[in-house]
């Protein structure tokens, strides 16, 4: 089970990665043919990072659970565990299902709160997501109980939603564990594309753009590449001080299907392909035997090369 490996990654000190997908969309300039070519070309190369699992969003829009339409959620899931032998997770969201599907990855909404009968109903091994107030709760307390419920049920893993700051997720841990969670809580990290993209998707979470960050964005809405530039050296930031720090062993990326910048963080973090490298070993290089075989001479953090494929 993958609950199984991820308690053994903890249990031996031993850093890994999960990754996020979404089912590609077709803008007016593409085909479904291209996107689906590219989509592939994409999980191919990230697939050599070695992650320990992937997952693919529940895109509504799309009959997520049609495996007529290539570009499904369920579909892409297939893709993924099929054609790229990747460990797969299917989210699946319960929103105008009531009881028809009781499962959600987002928060209870207090007029169907149904979502922690899913361990006890359908299967024991379940994960779900925080830290902060769902967009559905009424409170960060209340978030945090619907929480605990769930775990309560059943849950043995929890999958954050994304965060703009390390101690975000720091307060997260201590509150869950004060209120008795004490199952694996794995930090989401998101890089996003563009301003515009992660103002909204701030909006829709219920996440806050700490204001120095909300600065920079809007300073360089109209120059998507400065955005992506800065979006990868917040993530790289956070996911160091979380995994040196000991905040946790593992990180789940929110790629946003960026093939380029996910590979560019993984391999700056020195885990790229490298599941079983003990973190304080990656992370913290004192001696002049120990050398980042990723790393070119004079390449800054913010620079955006190809050098990950």
């Amino acid at each position: 089970m993958l609950a199984e490996q991820i308690n053994r990654h903890i249990d031996d000190q031993t850093t890994f990665f999960s990754l996020e997908f979404a089912p590609p969309q077709v803008p007016k300039t593409s085909t479904l043919a291209k996107e689906l070519a590219k989509f592939g070309r994409t999980l191919s190369k990230l697939k050599e990072a070695n992650p320990l699992y992937v997952d693919v969003t529940w895109f509504v829009r799309n009959d997520p659970g049609n495996l007529s339409i290539p570009n499904s959620s369920t579909s892409i899931a297939v893709l993924c565990q099929q054609n790229h032998g990747l460990e797969t997770m299917l989210h699946i969201c319960c929103n105008g299902n009531k009881k028809k599907i009781q499962s959600s990855l987002k928060g209870d909404d207090p007029k169907r709160p149904i979502t922690t009968l899913l361990p006890t109903a359908i299967m024991p091994k379940i994960w779900l997501s925080g830290p902060g107030s769902s967009v559905m709760s009424s409170s960060y307390t209340d978030h945090l109980m619907h929480l605990k419920n769930k775990v309560d049920a059943g849950a043995d893993l929890v999958v954050t939603q994304f965060f703009f700051e390390t101690n975000t997720f720091a307060k997260f841990l201590r509150d869950c564990k004060d209120i008795g969670v004490k199952v694996p809580i794995l930090p989401g990290i998101l890089l996003y594309r563009s301003a515009t993209s992660v103002i909204n998707i701030s909006k829709l979470s219920g996440v806050p753009i700490p204001a120095s960050a909300a600065k920079v964005l809007e300073a360089n809405r109209a120059y998507p590449q400065r955005v992506k530039a800065f979006a990868l050296y917040r993530a790289y930031q956070m996911c160091h001080e979380i995994l040196s720090e000991g905040h946790s062993n593992g990180v789940h990326i929110f790629t946003m299907n960026q093939k380029k910048e996910t590979g560019m963080l993984l391999r700056r973090l020195g885990i790229w392909n490298r599941i079983n490298v003990d973190v304080h070993r990656v992370l913290n290089r004192p001696t002049k035997n120990v050398q980042c075989i990723y790393y070119r001479k004079k390449k800054t953090l913010l620079r955006l090369d190809s050098h990950s494929g």
